[in-house]
C-alpha cells in the first residue's frame, strides 16, 4: 500500500466517524443553529459596531470640522463649493479660518484644481456667497421659464336670426327659371314668394 492510498483511506475513515457521531448526541430534534453572537448582550453587540458620523456638505464649516471628514468627502465638498460659487481660494480660506496657502496645499493633496475666476467677482456671486456663510440656503440662478399659452376656448356662439321674407315683396329676382313638382296652389304660393304681387310675364310648361 502506498502512502497516498493510506492517507486517502485514513481521511475517509475519519470523515465517516464524524458523520456517525452526529447521530449519537442524544438529541433527535432539529432546532435553530446557534452562533456565539446569539449569546451576547445588546451592550456587547453594540460595542462591536463602529462609530457612526453624519456630515452636512451643504453648509459652511471650519477647518477642524473639514479635516475630520474622510478625504473623499473633502474632495466632494471643495468641488461643490467651486461649482456653486466659484469664489476662489481666498474666500475659502476666510471661511475655513486658515491661510490661502493651506487651501492650495490641501487641493494638491486631494487632486482638486482651482477654477476660481481672477479679478473682481460679480455682485450676485458675492451676495450668494454671503448668504451661504450666514447659514441661509443659496439661491440658484434663475432659469427662464416659458409661460404656458392660454387655452383658447370658443366664445358663445351668437345666434343670427334668419331674415324672414316680407309679405307682398319679392326677393329681388328679376328673371330666371326653376323646376318644381307641386300642385297649382303650391306653385302659386311659390310664385308669390319669389315675384311678390307685381305683374310679370311667365312662361309655364307642363310635363
Amino acid at each position: 500500500m502506498t502512502d497516498e492510498k493510506y492517507l486517502f483511506l485514513r481521511d475517509a475513515a475519519e470523515k465517516k466517524n464524524v458523520a456517525r457521531s452526529s447521530f449519537n448526541t442524544g438529541k433527535r430534534g432539529r432546532g435553530a443553529v446557534k452562533f456565539p453572537s446569539d449569546y451576547m448582550t445588546k451592550k456587547e453587540r453594540d460595542a462591536l459596531n463602529g462609530e457612526m458620523s453624519t456630515y452636512n456638505l451643504r453648509k459652511p464649516m471650519k477647518w477642524k470640522e473639514f479635516m475630520s471628514m474622510p478625504e473623499d468627502l473633502q474632495k466632494q465638498y471643495i468641488q461643490w463649493l467651486d461649482q456653486a460659487f466659484n469664489v476662489g481660494d481666498r474666500f475659502l480660506a476666510e471661511m475655513f479660518g486658515v491661510s490661502q496657502k493651506t487651501i492650495n496645499l490641501r487641493r494638491e493633496a486631494l487632486c482638486v484644481q482651482c477654477h476660481g475666476r481672477k479679478g473682481k467677482r460679480p455682485n450676485d456671486t458675492i451676495l450668494r456667497w454671503e448668504t451661504f456663510l450666514n447659514g441661509d440656503k443659496p439661491q440658484e440662478k434663475p432659469h427662464e421659464t416659458k409661460q404656458p399659452l392660454e387655452e383658447q376656448r370658443p366664445g358663445p356662439v351668437e345666434q343670427v336670426e334668419e331674415a324672414k321674407p316680407t309679405e307682398g315683396k319679392p326677393f329681388g329676382v328679376a328673371a330666371g327659371s326653376f323646376d318644381a313638382f307641386a300642385s297649382p296652389a303650391e306653385l302659386a304660393q311659390m310664385l308669390s314668394m319669389i315675384a311678390g304681387t307685381e305683374r310679370r310675364q311667365y312662361s309655364v310648361k307642363f310635363r
